[in-house]
């Protein structure tokens, strides 16, 4: 699991590689939630092998899931997770 600091006034682009998930398969639906879910996630934009999104606000000193959920061509779910803390930059 990745962990990230982002501070709660800027917004920044987070993106996921599935490559070496994929095994020949290619995404096609991504959704992307977060725990607690005071951050504001931008729709995916979602490629054959990454899923972006931009990701803004949050609460001082709260350490953020972030979770990436994907849907591939061949019927398969992959989960990868990742934390965002909230602190001054």
């Amino acid at each position: 699991m990745e962990a990230f600091i982002k501070d709660p006034n800027t917004t920044k682009d987070f993106t996921w590689d599935w490559t070496s998930d994929l095994g020949g398969d290619t995404v096609l639906a991504a959704q992307v939630t977060a725990s607690p879910s005071d951050l504001t996630i931008s729709a995916p934009t979602i490629t054959s092998t990454h899923v972006s999104v931009n990701i803004s606000g949050g609460v001082l000193g709260v350490k953020y899931r972030v979770t990436c959920r994907v849907s591939t061509n061949n019927s398969r779910t992959f989960d990868k997770l990742i934390t965002i803390l909230c602190q001054e930059e």
